[in-house]
């Protein structure tokens, strides 16, 4: 089921950002200036190259966006949608976070972050490799959510988890319990 999920949710992202050039990876996002290793601020207003101050494979304190904010990493970063390798303390778009790290917060209505150290709060967030705490709608992989649909977490608070090791919700199923549908409470070895 996670693999459905997870299936569509990619299918519509590759969908929406399948024009824009290398979205995902900030290392190759070109910038007015080039050869900078750290910068305090990197200022960008658009989706393309040439439209950030700093190259992306700059590390920054601060990164603002006017459409998009693509950075190697950031002490924070702000933009509609924000693509930051290592977040590490504030993440934050008005659409979407795509990160490889995130070590404090990922605030936005959704967030992809591959390894999440940290809080994502958001519509939806989906995490691959998780220790973190997920708070949202929805929430794929986190060692603590917080929703009303939970997917694949160690311990699950919603309406609705599913394949979690420790589950306190309405609707809670796990494949390796004794028990694997049962209401208020569920655990699996």
């Amino acid at each position: 089921m996670k693999k459905v999920w997870l299936f569509i949710l990619l299918t519509i992202c590759t969908a929406v950002f399948a024009d824009l050039p290398a979205v995902a990876d900030a290392d190759k996002s070109r910038g007015w200036i080039s050869g900078v290793p750290f910068t305090p601020l990197q200022l960008g207003i658009g989706l393309f190259d040439r439209t950030q101050i700093f190259d992306g494979n700059a590390e920054t304190l601060a990164a603002f966006g006017l459409l998009t904010q693509r950075q190697k990493s950031a002490a924070i970063s702000t933009a509609p949608l924000n693509v930051l390798q290592r977040n590490y303390l504030l993440q934050s778009a008005a659409l979407l976070n795509l990160g490889e790290y995130n070590f404090v917060f990922a605030l936005a209505p959704g967030n992809i972050i591959y390894t999440n150290y940290g809080l994502q709060t958001g519509l939806v967030n989906i995490s691959f490799d998780s220790i973190g705490v997920q708070a949202g709608a929805v929430n794929f992989s986190g060692l603590l959510q917080f929703g009303l649909f939970n997917h694949s977490g160690t311990i699950q608070f919603g309406i609705f988890n599913e394949e979690g090791k420790l589950q306190f919700g309405l609707i809670n199923h796990t494949p390796d319990a004794l028990i694997p549908w049962f209401p208020f409470f569920n655990f699996s070895k």
